[in-house]
């Protein structure tokens, strides 16, 4: 099995599928929050006829797109704890106006701090784009 994703953007339309992968994240600027694309397709492999759901939105200027694995949302602090998804949007939408680089930094530096050291047991992926 394999876990999978794919977005295409093409005149401020976003189709994307997700077979197996973590919420996609959207920072709409023009209403300041954090929309949370969930599906629950499963992995690629998993069935032997499996059909996937094309999810469509639209962007702006200014909207910025968070893909990432689980292993952020499921990383452990000292006690036990994960970074969580909530944690995730929160961060995000503090720091949504800044670039795609910094996005991501500023996420890993707080859950560096949040996480106090602890080795994450997975990876740590994301992807952060901002539309022009």
């Amino acid at each position: 099995m394999m876990a999978f994703a794919m977005i295409n953007i093409r005149n401020n339309q976003v189709k994307f599928i997700n077979a197996g992968m973590p919420s996609i994240f959207i920072y709409k600027k023009s209403e300041e929050k954090i929309i949370e694309y969930e599906t629950q397709s499963m992995p690629l492999g998993a069935l032997t006829n499996q059909n996937f759901t094309i999810n469509n939105f639209e962007v702006s200027t200014g909207d910025v797109i968070m893909m990432l694995t689980d292993g952020l949302p499921e990383l452990f602090n000292i006690n036990n704890e994960y970074y969580s998804y909530e944690r995730i949007k929160k961060e995000l939408l503090d720091c949504a106006d800044e670039s795609p680089g910094e996005i991501i930094d500023t996420l890993k530096s707080s859950a560096a701090v949040w996480s106090s050291g602890v080795i994450p047991i997975d990876d740590v992926t994301m992807i952060v784009l901002k539309i022009k």
